[in-house]
């Protein structure tokens, strides 16, 4: 007798938005961040022709529905003085809500932390096969980050779940370290990204005021309030650097009264821009910065692929992925994370050694070539599809 099979319902539970992420594909609008259009394409393959969710965590709370399914935003709570542990625990809370409504046979999982314990752990209670993608380094350093990646791992090997994706290799590895099964781990990159070997070595040829360029998220954790600072502080030893910002994030009022503080035109902030923006304004500037501190759980910030691609000389700080990726590298200059004196004065050398500069910009291919990955998002996705 053939065993009883429950007709496939797939639901997906991601950052972004998901639906507006659509609407400006469909519209042929540029990529706000590289990838976009690979993932959503890929999330699109994975549910045709099945009853699906789409859970959206960047999204404005509310629902949309499609011909086979429905797309909904569920924004994490803000409320002030309350721990963020225990809003993030709710906010998963109302994931599962959600989900317990759809009755998924299926789960893609695209989000980590403390959150996705308690979704893990509903998927397993639930018998639903599960297929997590991160995109995050697995600390193992800090006790809260300790305890929350040990749950983690011990969910993740369980048999619901099908494969633990994060992006590129020195994150990958991170999660074995804390304890993920091997056999079920996938390193992954986005295909399409520009490459080093179609742009020449660039040359010193910083005028009265360098530019020093940033794109990601604008979070202390980031390290951009490092970059004001080394700013002022480059400024006050007769280097007229000025920062360039693109992006957004949850401290952007914080850093512009930070910049008012600086001379005018000293920090100028563009906002979310277009990702052929974004590289081209790289290959403009002078030197390139990904400032990441310890506490932010990086991947591989496409910031820094990119950057690499650009040819411009980057400046990268201490974080251990870049570390576990990078060391022993002539295509990139290191500073301490979090020490902005130390920032300053890694850029100040490059600004002031026309050979450091070339011979950095030079090596920036080879920097690039040690991280490329052969699996793509979509593969991962495609791989998991087959056994559906």
């Amino acid at each position: 007798m053939t065993p009883f099979r429950r007709p496939v319902r797939i639901a997906a539970v991601q950052h972004g938005d998901f639906s507006a992420a659509q609407r400006s594909i469909a519209r042929g609008e540029p990529e706000s961040y590289f990838g976009i259009s690979h993932a959503v394409g890929a999330v699109e393959r994975l549910v045709e022709g099945k009853p699906h969710l789409i859970v959206s965590l960047g999204a404005p709370a509310g629902s949309e529905r499609t011909p086979l399914g429905e797309n909904v935003g569920c924004p994490k709570p803000s409320w002030g003085r309350v721990p963020g542990t225990v809003a993030e625990w709710v906010w998963a809370g109302r994931w599962i809500e959600h989900l317990d409504r759809f009755r998924p046979t299926h789960l893609l999982l695209r989000a980590g932390g403390l959150p996705a314990t308690r979704l893990l752990a509903w998927a397993a209670r639930k018998h639903v096969t599960v297929m997590t993608i991160f995109h995050g380094y697995f600390d193992r350093e800090r006790r809260y980050f300790r305890l929350v990646n040990a749950r983690l791992a011990n969910l993740l090997n369980r048999p619901n779940v099908y494969r633990v994706g994060n992006h590129r290799r020195p994150a990958a590895d991170s999660m074995i370290a804390c304890g993920v099964d091997p056999r079920k781990v996938v390193a992954f990159d986005w295909p399409g990204r520009p490459n080093p070997v179609n742009y020449a070595p660039r040359h010193l040829n910083a005028g009265p005021e360098p530019e020093l360029f940033y794109a990601g998220i604008v979070d202390r954790a980031k390290g951009v309030f490092d970059l004001t600072d080394a700013v002022r502080r480059l400024r006050a030893r007769g280097i007229g650097a000025r920062l360039t910002v693109a992006g957004a994030g949850p401290d952007v009022a914080n850093l512009t009264a930070e910049a008012a503080r600086l001379p005018a035109g000293a920090v100028n902030f563009l906002g979310v821009v277009p990702n052929t923006e974004v590289f081209a304004r790289m290959r403009a500037a002078d030197v390139v910065c990904v400032p990441s501190r310890r506490e932010f759980t990086e991947g591989f910030p496409k910031t820094l692929t990119e950057g690499l691609a650009s040819r411009t000389p980057v400046v990268i700080s201490d974080h251990p992925v870049f570390v576990a990726a990078l060391t022993g590298t002539a295509g990139v200059r290191w500073f301490r994370g979090g020490d902005a004196g130390d920032l300053a004065n890694t850029v100040a050398t490059l600004l002031t050694d026309p050979v450091l500069y070339r011979a950095t910009s030079e090596a920036a291919a080879e920097a690039f070539s040690r991280e490329e990955c052969p699996n793509t998002f979509g593969d991962l996705l495609a791989d998991w599809q087959r056994t559906l």
